[in-house]
């Protein structure tokens, strides 16, 4: 995931639409809580980061999740989630962690983001996927972004399965175009783009 974003093109944590609130659903008892430098009741906190990246060395998702290597430890991880241009949020179910979401790279009107998800396996129960309904509506009605782009190596073919069970579409295919970068080496892979229209959502 690219963490680095140009200055025209950044939307300040200010604009989260979860800075206020923890959402709730309607069907599950799952919550929704942002990461913010200058939290209030109900956001993710330092201690929290440290949580999140222990089940995602756990459950074998560094790799996965943050595919080309930039971020490998806790203090690269902890700068993605205050870096004042990402919208990080955290997904829990019952209290207990269930997954996480990033937004990132803002195009330049706003609109358009790029999406990263990412399932414990407390939340493969059908939990996380009904966070992130609940989180693309937030997203659309609370934050106006209309459409998420997720950019997914081309060999992760269940990821690629998840992100369609949301209603991602595959828009195009770019041969080669990806690293994925591992202490055993290099390997390089297409980078599938895909497409979600957040205005399709009910």
């Amino acid at each position: 995931m690219n963490i680095s974003q140009d200055a025209e093109m950044r939307r300040g944590s200010d604009s989260d639409p979860a800075r206020r609130a923890s959402p709730r659903t309607g069907r599950v008892n799952v919550t929704l809580h942002r990461f913010s430098t200058h939290p209030t009741p109900g956001d993710l906190t330092w201690n929290d980061l440290g949580t999140l990246w222990g089940l995602l060395r756990a459950e074998s998702l560094v790799d996965v999740f943050f595919h080309d290597g930039i971020i490998r430890d806790i203090k690269a991880f902890a700068a993605c989630a205050a870096d004042p241009a990402v919208w990080f949020y955290a997904a829990k179910r019952d209290g207990e962690f269930i997954g996480i979401g990033i937004i990132n790279n803002f195009s330049s009107s706003g609109n358009t983001a790029y999406a990263h998800l990412a399932s414990f396996s407390g939340g493969r129960d059908g939990s996380f996927a009904e966070a992130g309904r609940l989180w693309f509506r937030l997203l659309r009605d609370g934050g106006g972004i209309d459409t998420l782009i997720a950019v997914l190596p081309g060999c992760y073919r269940g990821a690629r399965r998840w992100s369609e069970s949301f209603g991602f579409v595959e828009r195009m295919r770019l041969p080669g175009a990806l690293r994925l970068i591992r202490d055993s080496g290099i390997r390089v892979t297409d980078a599938v783009v895909y497409q979600l229209n957040l205005n399709s959502e009910e």
